[in-house]
């Protein structure tokens, strides 16, 4: 099995679903490498140099010392917010946190079972490509761009999942389809429901996830480049519905040349140039101190050598200016910035 790409495959998540149950996990999945180090009996860190990608797996509900993890379900039940202060929780971020330290510039995938479905949910963000969960213990948790969630609707863990689904395929139809994957009941037996092994129903060739290729089929449905990053992913940040220079080209585009965003992005892309974010900035300060200059010559340095008396009035206007104002000045006017310094320190 060879894996590539932004996006997982069904063999792939239940290979590190199961890789994250095991105590002592294979040091090795295909291209992947364990990272021993970080990884612990709740997760495990799983490295492909040659992608330069991360996999991070999280395990359901354990059996060990006994059956003590299940309290940390009991907390979340109780309370979400109090689950994020149980030694589970922070077992996983220390985990994520060293990951991302260790590990700076690579892609990461998150995936988890059951009670990691919530670890999942919290450490999702703009920093990884894909958080995938499986029958997740979600409870009116906010779904993510880079979010996917897999359940059997025989699954009783994840069953409060289920009224997110249908808001999403009424608001967002397109995006339900490859973030919320249903999964039919076929056993009856909620135990086995919510197993991995269910994985083994979908399409081994289906991709789940951002980077599964622009416009590819998925059993009757396309892949939705506009929601899942495009081309440009980087510059995204939450697709079509994010507000940046890129996203912006690319509807300009479209609207110019009567296309859809989808079809727009990859040829909006030969045509666009990276803008400087410091540019407007550095345009503004050049103006300031223009302004700054003038101030200083007339305000300042002129009144004080027209009547060096002014100095204690002279002071009190130069205490109220701002940081960036006074730093400038000692710049341009050192010896002017002395004479005002002078003496302020004890009038306070």
């Amino acid at each position: 099995m060879k894996l590539k790409g932004g996006s997982l495959k069904p063999p792939e998540i239940k290979m590190f679903l199961q890789a994250s149950n095991e105590e002592k996990a294979p040091k090795q999945l295909d291209d992947y490498t364990l990272d021993e180090k970080l990884s612990n009996l709740y997760g495990k860190v799983y490295v492909n140099e040659k992608l330069k990608k991360v996999v991070l797996a999280f395990r359901g509900t354990g059996m060990e010392n006994l059956g003590t993890d299940w309290l940390n379900n009991l907390v979340f039940a109780f309370d979400a917010n109090a689950y994020r202060l149980t030694p589970r929780y922070n077992t996983a971020v220390k985990m994520y946190n060293g990951a991302m330290k260790k590990y700076k510039g690579y892609k990461f995938e998150l995936v988890g079972h059951s009670q990691s479905g919530v670890i999942v949910n919290n450490l999702c963000s703009d920093k990884v490509q894909n958080c995938i969960s499986l029958n997740p213990a979600y409870k009116n948790a906010s779904l993510k761009d880079n979010e996917y969630i897999i359940r059997s609707t025989g699954d009783i863990v994840s069953k409060l999942a289920a009224p997110k689904k249908y808001l999403n395929s009424v608001l967002y139809p397109n995006w339900t389809k490859q973030h919320m994957i249903f999964l039919e009941d076929k056993t009856g037996n909620p135990i086995t429901e919510h197993k991995p092994d269910i994985l083994d129903r979908l399409d081994d060739n289906k991709k789940i996830g951002r980077g599964a290729g622009f416009g590819r089929t998925l059993k009757g449905y396309t892949i939705n480049d506009e929601l899942s990053g495009g081309c440009h992913c980087d510059e995204m940040k939450g697709g079509a519905r994010a507000s940046n220079p890129w996203v912006e080209h690319v509807k300009k585009y479209a609207k110019e040349n009567n296309m859809t965003y989808a079809c727009a992005i990859p040829e909006a892309k030969k045509t666009y140039t990276k803008v400087d974010k410091n540019a407007k900035k550095n345009e503004m300060m050049e103006v300031l101190k223009k302004k700054w200059r003038s101030d200083i010559n007339k305000n300042f340095t002129t009144v004080l050598r027209a009547n060096p008396g002014s100095l204690p009035s002279l002071r009190l206007k130069f205490k109220t200016r701002n940081k960036g104002y006074r730093e400038y000045m000692q710049q341009v006017a050192p010896k002017m910035y002395i004479k005002l310094t002078e003496k302020i320190g004890k009038s306070n």
